[in-house]
């Protein structure tokens, strides 16, 4: 499987309410005896994601 990554812009309030989504389907996969490890990945990566700060260029033509 080729590897890349993805990325999507959120405010920290966005952000809070995907990790919450995310951690209510992992509580569901838990009650169903699924397994989990995929979804606490990408609840991991979304809480330890680094803001980035954007660069704007003044263009000088």
């Amino acid at each position: 499987m080729e590897k890349y990554n993805i990325t999507i812009e959120l405010t920290q309030d966005e952000q809070k309410v995907l990790v919450g989504q995310m951690n209510d389907c992992r509580k569901k996969l838990l009650e169903e005896d699924k397994p989990t490890e995929d979804i606490e990945n990408i609840i991991l990566k979304t809480i330890n994601g680094k803001p980035v700060k954007k660069k704007w260029w003044k263009d000088e033509r």
